[in-house]
């Protein structure tokens, strides 16, 4: 048996639990407003089964069948963190598979949302896990929710673990989100300070050069705002050691300016003695500046 058909099992005890109790409280419901003063049979509507309740002991039987759905529920939801597969939506995803796809669910959000960013979906996430009690449900086979947060015994602690480190997880991704946005206004309060004083930062030959530049890295995909992302340093090294990329710069311009130009204005921190090649690069930097 596969990991989904054990999952779906579990879900179904899950279901079943909360429907034997939903049945009884109608079950009570209906004794309730006979006349009977000992007991009663009962249709229950969603299985069809009769059951028997003593109008005395019905509060007590009552009690009892939540207390065992509440253990059944409890013990089925984390018997489902011994399964890698489960779908993304589900609030009690164990938080290891939740961190490893939020990448993939972040641009299904922006994708969905047009105009949010990336710190809308943190902050959309957040308030998704700090409200258990409207997202912990699934759907039944006619598709509607059947919500399981008050099923729950009050000692969930691993529930609970994997809950709240999700939100602390996310609350350090926005607040880096936040950190890195105050530095993009930093760098660009910083870039335009030297465009004010110089017309284009000084180790360019003009502000052509300097414009090809920001193209030639766009079309090396260097994004200059995540200069520190992986393969940028190599591919900017590339542009420094191209022949068509030294034309850019003015004659005496030693590559230590180079990486000081690139350290001051995107927040890096390259050094001449560790830099990755870029050897690999070079071509595609000349055929794209021969091209423009």
């Amino acid at each position: 048996m596969t990991d989904q058909k054990l999952i779906n099992g579990l879900k179904i005890g899950v279901l079943n639990a909360i429907i034997r109790y939903q049945n009884s409280e109608y079950a009570t419901k209906l004794i309730n407003v006979t006349e009977r003063s000992n007991s009663a049979v009962i249709k229950i509507p969603s299985n069809n089964l009769k059951k028997r309740v003593d109008s005395v002991n019905r509060e007590y039987k009552k009690k009892q069948l939540f207390k065992q759905s509440k253990s059944a529920v409890t013990k089925c939801l984390i018997k489902m963190y011994d399964y890698e597969k489960f779908e993304l939506e589900y609030f009690d995803l164990r938080f290891d598979l939740y961190a490893k796809e939020l990448v993939a669910k972040k641009e299904r959000f922006i994708k969905k949302y047009p105009g949010f960013e990336e710190k809308d979906f943190f902050k959309s996430e957040i308030n998704y896990f700090e409200n258990p009690e409207s997202n912990r449900y699934f759907f039944n086979s006619k598709n509607h929710k059947i919500f399981y947060h008050n099923y729950l015994e009050s000692d969930t602690h691993i529930l609970d673990l994997h809950q709240n480190k999700k939100i602390d997880f996310l609350k350090e991704k926005l607040q880096n989100k936040s950190e890195s946005d105050n530095v993009k206004t930093s760098q660009s309060q910083s870039q335009k300070q030297d465009l004010e004083n110089n017309g284009y930062p000084p180790i360019f030959k003009s502000y052509e050069c300097y414009q090809k530049f920001i193209s030639l890295a766009e079309f090396m995909e260097i994004k200059l705002d995540n200069i520190n992302a992986r393969n940028n340093q190599a591919k900017l090294n590339g542009i420094w050691q191209s022949n068509n990329g030294q034309k850019l710069f003015l004659k005496h311009t030693e590559k230590p300016e180079y990486l000081a130009f690139l350290n001051k204005n995107y927040n890096s921190e390259f050094e001449t003695r560790s830099m990755s090649s870029g050897k690999k690069y070079t071509n595609r930097v000349d055929e794209y500046l021969s091209s423009i």
